[in-house]
C-alpha cells in the first residue's frame, strides 16, 4: 500500500523523501547568499519611487537597477517586501 501511495504523494521512499538526507547527485550544498545591505541613496531612491508607484514593470526596474547598481531581481524582492509592509501596516492602522 506504502509504494502505491508514494506515487500519489509524489514522495519516493529513497532519495530525496522527507526524513532521508539527499541522493549523492543533491550532496553538494548550496552556497548561502549574502544579505544585500542597502546604501542611503538607494534606500532613498527606492523608497521615492514606491511613493509613486509600489507595482514597478520590468522597464522600470531596469531604470532602478541602472540608477541604483542593484539588480533587478533584488529590486523586484524589495519592492515584494516593502508591499507586503505597507499592507500589514494598513492592516494595523484598521484595527
Amino acid at each position: 500500500l506504502s509504494s502505491s501511495m508514494d506515487g500519489l504523494t509524489g514522495y519516493d521512499a529513497g532519495v530525496g523523501s522527507p526524513g532521508n538526507p539527499a541522493g549523492p547527485a543533491q550532496q553538494q550544498q548550496r552556497t548561502k547568499r549574502m544579505r544585500t545591505s542597502f546604501k542611503h541613496h538607494q534606500l532613498r531612491t527606492m523608497k521615492s519611487y514606491f511613493a509613486i508607484n509600489q507595482n514597478p514593470d520590468a522597464k522600470d526596474l531596469k531604470q532602478l537597477a541602472q540608477k541604483t547598481g542593484l539588480s533587478k531581481r533584488v529590486l523586484q524582492v524589495w519592492f515584494q517586501n516593502a508591499r507586503a509592509k505597507w499592507r500589514r501596516n494598513l492592516m494595523r492602522q484598521e484595527s
